[in-house]
C-alpha cells in the first residue's frame, strides 16, 4: 500500500527518527509530527533517503523561539535525500512558520501565506486533539 500522509506522536517521546528512518516510505508527501517541542531529536531525519518525495514536514508545538530551530532548518536544507521538502512549525495556530528549503537554502515565506490552508488545516489544530 502506498503511504502519502502521515500523522506521528503527541510528545517527543512517541517520536522515533531511527523507525522513520528504516521504513519504506517513497510515496510520502506529508509528514505531521506532533510534540516537536525537543527540536533536537529530529536532527536523524536530515539524513534520511528513504522519503524523495516528501514536500511538506510539519511539526506541531515546535519551540516558539526560532533561533531553536534556525539550525536544524539549514540542516534540512542542505539535505539531499529530501530534494523538495518545505518545512512548517507552529506553536499555537496563530504563529505559525513557513520555509521552503533546498539547495542548502531556507528561504522563510511571509507569515501571510498560509502554506495548507487547502489541506483541510483546522483554525486551531487543538481543537482536534482534546
Amino acid at each position: 500500500k502506498r503511504l502519502h500522509r502521515l500523522e506521528w506522536g503527541n510528545s517527543y517521546h512517541d517520536i522515533d527518527p531511527q523507525a522513520l528512518l528504516a521504513a519504506e516510505l517513497p510515496d510520502l508527501r506529508w509528514l505531521t509530527l506532533r510534540g516537536c517541542e525537543e527540536i533536537e531529536i529530529l536532527q536523524p531525519l536530515t539524513k534520511a533517503t528513504n522519503m524523495p518525495n516528501l514536500c511538506t514536514l510539519l511539526l506541531i508545538e515546535a519551540p516558539e523561539d526560532e533561533s531553536e530551530v534556525n539550525g536544524l532548518v539549514r540542516q534540512f536544507a542542505k539535505a539531499s535525500g529530501l530534494p523538495n521538502l518545505s518545512l512548517v512549525g507552529t506553536g499555537r495556530w496563530y504563529d505559525r512558520k513557513w520555509w521552503v528549503l533546498g539547495n542548502g537554502k531556507a528561504t522563510r515565506v511571509n507569515k501571510n501565506v498560509n502554506p495548507i490552508w487547502s489541506d483541510w488545516w483546522e483554525p486551531d489544530p487543538t481543537d482536534a486533539w482534546f
